[in-house]
């Protein structure tokens, strides 16, 4: 860090305070204090949110979709997954939730192609937090 030229030094001119656990899915709030010759403080909020999920396979079945949903295997944070579908030529999506990396959606349309994104989220002191949303993928004919 610099002011007007002169160099701080960390822990001689100011002190960070890092959140404990702050690699795990979650708000957190950093803080720096001036010390020594300078005065002040200030803070930042930042969220971790859950890895980027991705559609791993769609296999239609007789009027189900079976949707396989993967994270990096290295990705903390991924608890649940949120699937959303929705019938080709439509524009309304549909939504499940699961725990478990696989979901067979039921009752679909004989014959009909679906589109399907996933999202991995995690709940954190009564808060969801959601990943981004994979990129979307076009089913087979539902037979």
């Amino acid at each position: 860090m610099t002011h007007e030229g002169l160099e701080l030094l960390k822990g001689v001119d100011y002190d960070v305070v890092y959140p404990a656990g702050r690699k795990a899915v979650g708000k957190y709030t950093v803080s720096v204090k001036l010390k020594g010759r300078f005065a002040g403080s200030g803070s930042a909020r930042f969220t971790i949110k859950p890895a980027t999920a991705s559609v791993k396979s769609l296999t239609a079945g007789k009027r189900t979709l079976k949707v396989a949903a993967s994270c990096r295997p290295s990705a903390k944070g991924a608890a649940a997954y949120k699937i959303a579908y929705r019938l080709k030529g439509s524009k309304t999506w549909k939504y499940v939730s699961t725990t478990a990396q696989s979901k067979v959606i039921k009752s679909l349309k004989k014959g009909r192609q679906y589109y399907v994104k996933v999202r991995a989220y995690k709940k954190v002191g009564g808060v969801t937090h959601y990943g981004s949303w994979s990129k979307t993928k076009l089913s087979k004919k539902v037979k």
